[in-house]
């Protein structure tokens, strides 16, 4: 019987995001870029989501190395409120999870006319 080597936990190491701002509006694109600690080979997908929430909205990212994928989250009208950057990830080999970003709370604040 052959024994299957652990599987290691997928580390992003770097998150970059352009415009940086105290209060994102819907209808803003904010460009991001994640960088992982190992090469990861797979689909890369993220988004603004709540705190404890579910990652709905989703935009896949484009891989410009094993190691760099990148993208943009469009800001919506439903994400008002205090959200964290989520991301996908679908490894080709291995299972696929949703982890946050990192600690950054963006606040989205409707538009008032």
């Amino acid at each position: 019987m052959r024994e299957l080597a652990p599987v290691m936990p997928v580390q992003i190491e770097r998150v970059d995001y352009t415009p940086r701002k105290d209060v994102y509006y819907p209808g803003e694109v904010v460009y991001v870029s994640l960088s992982f600690a190992k090469p990861f080979v797979g689909e890369c997908e993220i988004g603004l989501a709540a705190a404890g929430g579910e990652l709905v909205r989703r935009t896949t990212c484009r891989q410009s190395s094993t190691r760099l994928y990148e993208g943009q989250v469009y800001i919506h009208d439903d994400q008002v409120g205090s959200c964290v950057l989520k991301a996908a990830l679908t490894p080709v080999t291995g299972q696929p999870m949703t982890v946050d970003t990192g600690d950054r709370i963006f606040q989205v604040r409707r538009v008032i006319p």
